[in-house]
C-alpha cells in the first residue's frame, strides 16, 4: 500500500519528534543513569534525523555510558565517530583517553589527553587524567607536573591534590604527600580515600597515633569497610593493643568471612596475648583453605605448633612441627624446643643439630648437652668460635661468650640492654628510631644467665633471674616459656627433696 503525501508527512513528523525525544533523553540520562542512557542515545543515533551537533553529542554521551559500564571497545568506537564528525572536540579526545586507560593502553590514552589539552589549554580534567596515566606508567615527575597545572586551573579540586599526593608518595616524598592529602581533606572533609592514604603515609613515618586517627575516620565514614577495619586492627596489633586488634579483626571477619587474612591476623593477636586456644582455632581456619601442607601454608602450621607449644600441648606442637620439617629446616629448631621443654634432651640435641648453623641453635644445643651431663659441651662452643666469630658481636652472640667464660653475666645483661635500645626498624630518613615495646633482649639475657647460674650450682640466683625474664619477655618467646619450665623443674626438684627427708 502506498502512503499518501499527508501520511508520509505525519510519519516523518512523528519520526522526527521521536528522535528529538530520544536525543533529549540521551542528554538528560547520561548525567544520571548510564544504563538508562544507552537505549535513548542509540535510538537517537540510529534515527537518521539528528543534526551533526546532536549526533556528535549523542555519540559522546553513549560512549560515556559504555565507558562507565566497562565496555571500553564500544566507547572507543563511539568517540572515533564523534571525532570524525568534529575533529576539534576536546571532550571526545579526553573521554576516548579514559577508555584507552581503562584497557591499560596508557600510551594511547596520553596521546588523546595531549590532543584534548592542545585543543583546550585550560582543560583541567584532561591534565589531571594525563597525570593519572603518567602515574600508571611510574612517570611520577610528569604526573606531578600535570597535577600541579590542574590545581592552578582549579584550586578547589580535592581530587587533584589527592592525585598529586599519590605521585609524591610514589617518589618517596612522604612529607609533601601528607601535605597534599591534608589539602584534599580540607576541601572535602568526608574524603575517605585521602584519610586512608594519609594514614598509610603516617605509618610509614612511624607516626602511629595520627595514622590510627585517620584510619578511624575512614571507618566513621564507611562503617562497613572491612578492609579499613582490618587495617586498623593491624595498627592496634603493631601497638601491642591486642584486645582492640582482636575486636577489629573480628568485625572484619563478620563483614568478609571469606578473607582468610583476617583469621590469620586475629590468630596472631590471640597468640601474642597468650590466648592460645583461640589462636589455634583461627589457625585451623587458615589451614582449612589448603589442608595439604605446602610452602604457602607451612608458616601457619608452624605458628599453630608454637601456640600448642606455649599452651603446653607438646603432642599437638610436635605433630605440627613434624609437618614443617618436611619442607623447612627451621621446623627442626621448633621441634627441638618442644623436646627440650619435655626433658627429651637427646632428641632435642639431634634436632638442634639439624636446624642449621647459628648462635641460637648453638646456645640451645649447649644447654641440651649440659642437661645431658656432657662435659665436652663448653669445648664444643670453643670449636665453633671460628665459624661464629662475627656473630658473637651481635645479640645473642654474647651469650655464647658468657658460656665460654670470656665475659661476665653483668656484661651480657648490659649488652642486651643496649640491644633493646637499638633501632629495630630503620625507615625512610626518619631520625626517630622505632623501639621495641618489650625489653626482649634483656629479659632473654636473664634467662640465659639463669641457666648459667644453674650450671654453677646456684639455684636461688637462677630462680631470681628466671622470674626477671618472665617480667620482661613476651609470653610467646622461648625464653619466657623456658623460664616457666625451669621454675617448674626447680620446684619439682625441691618438692622431691622434701619428700625424701
Amino acid at each position: 500500500m502506498r502512503l499518501t503525501p499527508v501520511l508520509v508527512l505525519v510519519f516523518n513528523v512523528v519520526s522526527i519528534c521521536f528522535s528529538q525525544t530520544s536525543f533529549d533523553d540521551c542528554l538528560s540520562e547520561a548525567g544520571r543513569d548510564h544504563d538508562e542512557a544507552i537505549s535513548p542515545c542509540s535510538a537517537a543515533i540510529e534515527s537518521g534525523h539528528l543534526t551533526d551537533y546532536e549526533l556528535v553529542h549523542s555519540l559522546n554521551n553513549r560512549g560515556w555510558a559504555c565507558y562507565q559500564k566497562g565496555d571500553y571497545d564500544q566507547a572507543i568506537q563511539d568517540y572515533n565517530q564523534a571525532i570524525q564528525l568534529k575533529a576539534d572536540y576536546a571532550f571526545a579526545f579526553n573521554n576516548r583517553g579514559l577508555a584507552y586507560a581503562g584497557k591499560g593502553d596508557y600510551d594511547r590514552a596520553i596521546e588523546d589527553y595531549k590532543t584534548a589539552i592542545e585543543l583546550k589549554p585550560n582543560f583541567a580534567g584532561a591534565l589531571k587524567n594525563r597525570g593519572i596515566a603518567f602515574l600508571s606508567k611510574r612517570d611520577n615527575e610528569r604526573a606531578i607536573e600535570d597535577f600541579t597545572q590542574a590545581i592552578k586551573l582549579r584550586p578547589d579540586d580535592p581530587e587533584a591534590f589527592y592525585d598529586r599526593a599519590r605521585g609524591c608518595s610514589d617518589q618517596g616524598d612522604i612529607d609533601r604527600a601528607i601535605s597534599n592529602y591534608t589539602l584534599a581533606i580540607q576541601l572535602k572533609p568526608d574524603y575517605a580515600a585521602a584519610y586512608r592514604e594519609r594514614s598509610e603515609a603516617f605509618m610509614y613515618k612511624h607516626d602511629d597515633d595520627r595514622a590510627l586517627r585517620d584510619i578511624s575516620r575512614v571507618i566513621e565514614l564507611r562503617p562497613d569497610d572491612a578492609d579499613a577495619i582490618s587495617e586498623r586492627g593491624s595498627m592496634y596489633y603493631q601497638k601491642r593493643d591486642y584486645q582492640h586488634a582482636i575486636r577489629d579483626f573480628s568485625k572484619a571477619i563478620q563483614l568478609k568471612p571469606e578473607n582468610v587474612f583476617n583469621f590469620w591476623s586475629r590468630a596472631a593477636a590471640y597468640y601474642d596475648s597468650g590466648e592460645y586456644d583461640a589462636a589455634i582455632h583461627d589457625y585451623d581456619e587458615v589451614v582449612k583453605v589448603q589442608p595439604e601442607t605446602n610452602l604457602k601454608n607451612v608458616g601457619e602450621i608452624d605458628e599453630r605448633g608454637l601456640a600448642y607449644l606455649y599452651k603446653g600441648d607438646y603432642e599437638g606442637a610436635i605433630r605440627d612441627f613434624n609437618e614443617v620439617t618436611e619442607l623447612e629446616q627451621w621446623g627442626f629448631r621448633h621441634r627441638a624446643l618442644a623436646r627440650f621443654f619435655m626433658g627429651q634432651f637427646e632428641a632435642a640435641k639431634e634436632d638442634f643439630a639439624r636446624a642449621g648453623e647459628g648462635p641460637r641453635e648453638d646456645i640451645w644445643m649447649f644447654l641440651a648437652e649440659v642437661k645431658l651431663g656432657e662435659r665436652a659441651a663448653k669445648d664444643d662452643l670453643r670449636e665453633k668460635a671460628p665459624r661464629i666469630r662475627e656473630q658473637l658481636k651481635y645479640w645473642p652472640g654474647p651469650v655464647i661468650q658468657f658460656y665460654r667464660g670470656s665475659i661476665t653475666s653483668r656484661q651480657v645483661i648490659d649488652i642486651a640492654k643496649a640491644d633493646d635500645l637499638a633501632d629495630k626498624n630503620p625507615c625512610c630518613n626518619d631520625s626517630t628510631p622505632k623501639k621495641s615495646h618489650f625489653r626482649y633482649s634483656e629479659g632473654a639475657a636473664y634467662f640465659y644467665v639463669g641457666q648459667g647460674m644453674l650450671l654453677r650450682g646456684n639455684p636461688e640466683e637462677a630462680r631470681s633471674l628466671f622470674r626477671k625474664a618472665l617480667m620482661l619477655t613476651p609470653k610467646n618467646s622461648e625464653e619466657y616459656y623456658g623460664s616457666i619450665v625451669e621454675l617448674k623443674r626447680m620446684h619439682a626438684g625441691t618438692t622431691r627433696k622434701a619428700l625424701t627427708k
